[in-house]
């Protein structure tokens, strides 16, 4: 307000001729007073500010349209504790859950978007040498687990209980993972060192990559396979029907 202030007090025909006393208005006459330092003061914040509310105002779209591999929205992931009784206890839960008018889907994983990813392995292409394949992380999920997270399948299939071999030696892989083993067409390409299997496995189905951690940290090369047994984290999709009142899960 002080420059502004200022420069209305006097008359703008004598401060365009600089005559008098604001002769230090002449374009001849360069001076750098508390006034000029004020101006530019104001003019570095602004364009500060300027420039802050653009990068926030991309990094706010970049996070709401950048595609995260799955859909967060109406999703419930539940802890289920590392015991003897865990897979009997979400069996229960599946059971139980599956019957509410609110629940979707119900599945589990040994990891799920949000968590640290603790499981890794050295993945070759079979007939190639391991030093040739790639450090990944691989997951352990159960059926309908792609279904529940909603993540799209660019290739091949999911995992089907109408094929009891999937159980054996099949997996499941995001592009990233295609494209770091070199596979233009993954589906029906082996792979070793999954699970510490002696057997390759088979690859299904190729996924969209699914951002399990911040979008700072690169998404790494995930090998998912099947094991319904493996129940760590149970995942939930919900209908998202605020409107309806249902009785809870007991």
């Amino acid at each position: 307000m002080y420059p502004a202030f200022t420069a209305i007090r006097y008359d703008a025909l004598a401060r365009l001729k600089g005559s008098g006393r604001l002769s230090r208005f002449r374009p001849s006459h360069i001076q750098f007073g508390f006034r000029q330092t004020v101006t530019c003061v104001q003019f570095v914040i602004t364009i500060a500010l300027l420039a802050s509310a653009l990068i926030i105002y991309r990094q706010l779209q970049y996070m709401q349209e950048t595609n995260l591999g799955f859909t967060k929205d109406h999703l419930l992931a539940i802890t289920n504790p590392y015991d003897d009784g865990m897979y009997s206890r979400y069996e229960h839960f599946k059971s139980t859950a599956g019957q509410h008018p609110q629940v979707l889907s119900v599945s589990a994983g040994g990891n799920v978007p949000s968590e640290n990813i603790n499981n890794y392995t050295q993945a070759w292409v079979r007939n190639k040498k391991q030093g040739d394949g790639i450090h990944c992380a691989q997951i352990a999920v159960d059926y309908d687990f792609f279904a529940t997270l909603q993540a799209k399948f660019v290739a091949g299939r999911d995992f089907s209980r109408e094929h009891p071999s999937d159980q054996d030696g099949e997996s499941s892989l995001p592009v990233k993972a295609a494209r770091a083993l070199g596979l233009q067409n993954p589906v029906g390409t082996e792979v070793s060192g999954i699970n510490n299997a002696s057997d390759p496995q088979r690859i299904l189905g190729v996924i969209d990559d699914i951002h399990f951690r911040s979008f700072r940290e690169e998404v790494p090369p995930v090998l998912f396979y099947l094991r319904p047994w493996s129940a760590v984290t149970i995942v939930l999709r919900l209908n998202g029907d605020v409107n309806r009142r249902n009785n809870g899960i007991s």
